[in-house]
C-alpha cells in the first residue's frame, strides 16, 4: 500500500524522517517550550489568580450573644481588620516584609460566615478566610498567617483575662482619707464581687466543674471564709464600740473641722424653729412639721457630735492596752484584705484556665486550600504538546525545502534515464 502523499508528492513517512532527523533540536525545544509554559504559568498566571483559604470554627463563652466575656461585642469582619492584620505581622518574623496595609486597602483578605441551616443560639461559629495569594511567599507561610488571622478572637480574651483589675474595690482601701467603716465595706464590696462573679461561671459550667483539682463552688466558698459576713458585723461592731480610728492626726483634723460645721448647724436650725414657733404655737401644720423634723435633726447632730468628742478624748488618753487592741485589729484588717487579694489573682487564674479550656478555633484542615491555579502538570503536558508542535514546524520551515529540492533533482535524474 502506498504511503500517503501529501504537499508536493512528500508521503508522511518523509514528512517525519525530515523532522526525527533533528530528534535532538526536537527534543530540546519540546522541552524548552513546556518548561517555558510552565514557568509563566507558575509565575504569572497562577501568581494572579492564587487564592489561600482556610476554614474553621470558633467557639468561647459568650459566643451565643456574640459578646466577648468582657462584655465588648464580638464582630466577625474585624478579624480581618486594618489592626488585627497588623498584629499577626508583628508576631512572626516571617511575615516581615508582607504588605499588609496595601492588602488590607485592595481587599485582598475576607473573611465569610457559613450561617446555621436552622437560626438558633449557636455556641460556636464556622468561618472561612481567603486571602490572595500574590502576597505570600508559600504555602507554609500563607498558613501560618491564616490560622493566627483566624485565632485573634482567642487572643483577644486571653489578653483581656490577663489585664482585667479583678479588685478595684481594694485599690480604694488604702486611700489616706478612708475611716474604718470604709475600708470594711471595700472588703465586703471585693468579696461579693468575686461572689458574683464565680456565681456566673458556676451558672454557665456548673458548680462541679473543675479548675486544678477544685470545683467552682470550693473557690467561690473560699472567698466567703476569706472574709465572712459575720466577721464583717464583728469588724464593724469593734471599730465602732473601740472608737478605733486609722490615722490619729488626720481624724483630729477632721473632727475640728466637723464639730465646727455641726455647731453651725445645730445653731442655724435651732434659729429656724425659733422663728417658726409662734406659727407652731398658733397650729399651723407646717411648722409644726418643719419644727419636727429640725429637732430631730439637731438630735441626730448632737449623737454625733458627742460620738466625735469622745473619740477624740480617747485618742488623747489612750492606754497601753487599747494600742495593742488597735494593733491586733489592724493586722486582722490587713489579713483580710491579703487573703482577698490573694483571691482576686485566684480568680484570675480560674478565669484563665475556663477560657482558655472552653475557647476554640478548630481548622477543618492543617493547610490552606489553594484555589484558582492550574495544575502544572496540566500546564507541562500542554507544553510539551505545543513544544512538540512548535519545533516540529520550525524543523519543517528550516529543512523541508532542501529535502524537496534534493528529492525532486533526484527524480529528474531518474526520468531522463
Amino acid at each position: 500500500m502506498q504511503e500517503k502523499r501529501v504537499e508536493e508528492g512528500i508521503t508522511v513517512g518523509e514528512l517525519f524522517r525530515v523532522i526525527f532527523r533533528r530528534v535532538w533540536i526536537l527534543l530540546g525545544g519540546t522541552l524548552a517550550c513546556a518548561a517555558l509554559i510552565v514557568l509563566v504559568v507558575a509565575l504569572f498566571v497562577n501568581g494572579a489568580n492564587k487564592e489561600y483559604s482556610m476554614s474553621y470554627t470558633l467557639e468561647f463563652p459568650g459566643y451565643e450573644n456574640l459578646r466577648y466575656p468582657d462584655g465588648s461585642a464580638f464582630r466577625y469582619q474585624s478579624v480581618v481588620s486594618l489592626k488585627n492584620l497588623e498584629r499577626v505581622k508583628n508576631s512572626d518574623e516571617a511575615f516581615a516584609n508582607m504588605n499588609v496595609s496595601k492588602m488590607y486597602e485592595a481587599n485582598a483578605v475576607v473573611i465569610e460566615f457559613h450561617a446555621p441551616e436552622v437560626a438558633t443560639n449557636q455556641t460556636s461559629g464556622k468561618y472561612t478566610i481567603t486571602a490572595k495569594g500574590s502576597y505570600f511567599p508559600s504555602e507554609e507561610t500563607a498558613t501560618r498567617f491564616l490560622r493566627k488571622l483566624a485565632e485573634t478572637p482567642v487572643d483577644h480574651i486571653e489578653e483581656s483575662v490577663a489585664s482585667a483589675n479583678y479588685k478595684e474595690a481594694l485599690d480604694e482601701y488604702s486611700a489616706e482619707d478612708a475611716s474604718y467603716e470604709n475600708k470594711i465595706a471595700f472588703l465586703a464590696e471585693q468579696r461579693d464581687y468575686l461572689l458574683s462573679q464565680y456565681s456566673a461561671l458556676i451558672v454557665a459550667y456548673g458548680e462541679s466543674y473543675r479548675v486544678e483539682n477544685r470545683t467552682l463552688k470550693s473557690y467561690s466558698a473560699t472567698v466567703s471564709n476569706a472574709f465572712s459576713e459575720n466577721l464583717q458585723e464583728t469588724l464593724l461592731s469593734t471599730a465602732s464600740a473601740k472608737g478605733f480610728v486609722v490615722n490619729a492626726d488626720a481624724y483630729r483634723r477632721y473632727a475640728a473641722s466637723r464639730l465646727t460645721e455641726i455647731g453651725a448647724l445645730i445653731s442655724d436650725n435651732s434659729a429656724v424653729i425659733g422663728a417658726l414657733s409662734n406659727l407652731a404655737s398658733a397650729g399651723n401644720e407646717e411648722a409644726q412639721y418643719r419644727i419636727a423634723k429640725l429637732t430631730e435633726e439637731n438630735a441626730k447632730l448632737t449623737r454625733e457630735k458627742s460620738k466625735i468628742e469622745d473619740t477624740v478624748t480617747n485618742l488623747d488618753n489612750q492606754s497601753e492596752q487599747t494600742i495593742r487592741e488597735k494593733e491586733a485589729f489592724d493586722a486582722e484588717l490587713q489579713s483580710c484584705y491579703d487573703k482577698l487579694s490573694a483571691q482576686a489573682g485566684e480568680y484570675r487564674n480560674v478565669l484563665q484556665i475556663v477560657y482558655g479550656t472552653e475557647s476554640a478555633v478548630t481548622f477543618d484542615k492543617t493547610k490552606a486550600e489553594t484555589n484558582g491555579t492550574t495544575n502544572l502538570v496540566v500546564a507541562a503536558v500542554a507544553g510539551v504538546v505545543i513544544g512538540f508542535i512548535a519545533t516540529c514546524i520550525v524543523i519543517c520551515a528550516v529543512d523541508l525545502p532542501a529535502y524537496l529540492r534534493k528529492k525532486r533533482s533526484s527524480d529528474g535524474g531518474k526520468e531522463e534515464n
